[in-house]
C-alpha cells in the first residue's frame, strides 16, 4: 500500500502564497476537529505576530472568530446525542 492509497485525515487548500496553506484537519482517535493556517519555510517565524502593541487588535480578531465558531457549532454540538447517556 502507498501513502496515495491511505485515507488522510486532512485536506489542505491554496491560500495564494508559496509556504502558506489552510488545512481541514478531523482526526477520529485524537477526537480532534480543527483548522489551521500552516506556514513553511525558513522564514515561517517572522510571519507570527509578535508585535505586542498590536495585541488588542489581534486578540479582538481572534475573539470575533471564536464567537463565530461558536454561532455556527454551538446549536448543533448540543443536538448531537450523548453516548454516555444511551
Amino acid at each position: 500500500m502507498t501513502d496515495r492509497d491511505r485515507p488522510q485525515a486532512w485536506l489542505e487548500f491554496a491560500v495564494g502564497r508559496t509556504n502558506f496553506n489552510l488545512s481541514a484537519v478531523m482526526l477520529r482517535n485524537g477526537k480532534q476537529v480543527r483548522a489551521e493556517l500552516y506556514i513553511r519555510g525558513q522564514s515561517a517565524k517572522q510571519h507570527l505576530p509578535e508585535n505586542s502593541d498590536d495585541w488588542d487588535r489581534q486578540h479582538r480578531w481572534l475573539a470575533e472568530r471564536l464567537n463565530d465558531l461558536h454561532r455556527v457549532f454551538s446549536a448543533r454540538v448540543k443536538a448531537l446525542p450523548d453516548p454516555d447517556e444511551e
